[in-house]
């Protein structure tokens, strides 16, 4: 995990001064990971490496449900067509679940995450460079963060990269174009490293990024008064409004509904926020328009869901991709992500190639000391 990446688990949307955007705001969002989207609250340790090797990136399940919400506060849930489920329904049905979750001392999320890169040449090929992480994260807010994480074996994305690599000498080594970074990869793995960040590492990790910005000062003034508000968030919550204005801050408003989605994807797994937010997170994004249904899609390893998507636009506008998440069927819990360029060409990748996809394995409360099975 770079200091980036602890600033924006701390911080998220630490600059709404727009002469900073392009120092911090660009720098945290979510797509200085993989491009198009929006900056994550609290993101799990992932889309960081720039040196790394080459593991693993690989039919929604129908469900006859008609489900009702009721209660304060609540919106009721659209009935769905015999043996499909909508997306709005499918989000609501997730909040009900989620405010019915008891709280634990840590949120924990298990998972890998992958990047596609283009290594170019006179035959370019695509890679996945995937991460694994296990990551706790404390309710309390004095608590102090426990990630263990590794780098898997990488690989050509598909067979027909398969092919290209073999004919290029199944090289043990390359480069790859990830935004303005070329990094060096190699197809072996790296052991598990365990790492512990305290609240005062998070603010000394601040420091020294916004020194490197044009106006330091309003850049760690930005980021305090962003931690400051972290006791509200669990009164937000009853109040759709508020909430909305602190999960989609100011400049949010060009976002596109997957950008707004993928923000919320990467709250929903990396925040240890309480039952009323998770839930109130949900109810927002079913509220989102230009949502809908995804079918046949599953997981890297293979677990089928049930899935939403929605479109956007990469934030350099090279091409439009589409978002999706996918659920678990009738639990209604986090499966995964993943992003694929819909039109255009993103790094030199083409329409219908991955981008970035996650696998969930674990997400969820529990009270048991930091460690990875």
């Amino acid at each position: 995990m770079d200091d980036l990446t602890m600033v924006r688990e701390a911080y998220g949307e630490i600059t709404p001064d727009t002469r900073l955007q392009d120092g911090i705001r660009a720098r945290l969002a979510l797509e200085a990971q993989a491009d198009g989207g929006a900056a994550s609250v609290r993101s799990r340790p992932r889309r960081r490496r720039r040196v790394v090797t080459l593991g693993a990136i690989a039919a929604a399940a129908a469900v006859t449900a008609a489900l009702t919400v009721t209660g304060v506060g609540r919106t009721p849930v659209p009935p769905a067509a015999e043996g499909e489920l909508s997306a709005r329904t499918i989000l609501l049905a997730a909040a009900e679940r989620a405010e019915a979750e008891p709280e634990g001392r840590f949120w924990r999320v298990h998972g890998v995450e992958a990047l596609a890169g283009l290594v170019e040449g006179a035959e370019p090929y695509t890679v996945a460079v995937p991460q694994e992480w296990d990551a706790w994260y404390p309710r309390a807010k004095e608590g102090t963060d426990v990630v263990f994480e590794r780098t898997l074996p990488a690989r050509p994305l598909t067979q027909q990269d398969r092919a290209t690599w073999e004919r290029a000498g199944s090289p043990t080594s390359f480069t790859y174009r990830d935004g303005r970074y070329v990094a060096a990869g190699a197809p072996t793995g790296t052991g598990w490293k365990e790492r512990r960040t305290t609240p005062e590492d998070l603010w000394r990790t601040v420091s020294r990024i916004c020194a490197q910005q044009p106006d330091p000062r309003s850049c760690e003034e930005d980021a305090a008064e962003a931690a400051a508000k972290a006791p509200e968030r669990r009164a937000m919550a009853a109040d759709p409004s508020r909430f909305q204005e602190w999960l989609f801050p100011p400049g949010a408003g060009s976002w596109s509904a997957a950008d707004k989605l993928q923000r919320g994807f990467s709250f929903l797994l990396s925040e240890a926020a309480s039952a009323e937010i998770r839930a109130a997170t949900f109810r927002l994004l079913a509220d989102l328009p230009g949502v809908r249904t995804a079918k046949g899609v599953t997981t890297s390893d293979g677990r089928g869901g049930i899935a939403i998507a929605a479109d956007g636009e990469m934030r350099d506008g090279s091409a439009a991709f589409q978002y999706t998440i996918i659920f678990e069927p009738k639990t209604y819990r986090l499966l995964g992500d993943r992003k694929i360029v819909k039109d255009g060409s993103f790094r030199g990748l083409g329409p219908g190639t991955l981008v970035q996809q996650t696998d969930v394995y674990t997400a969820g409360w529990t009270s048991e000391e930091p460690h990875h099975d």
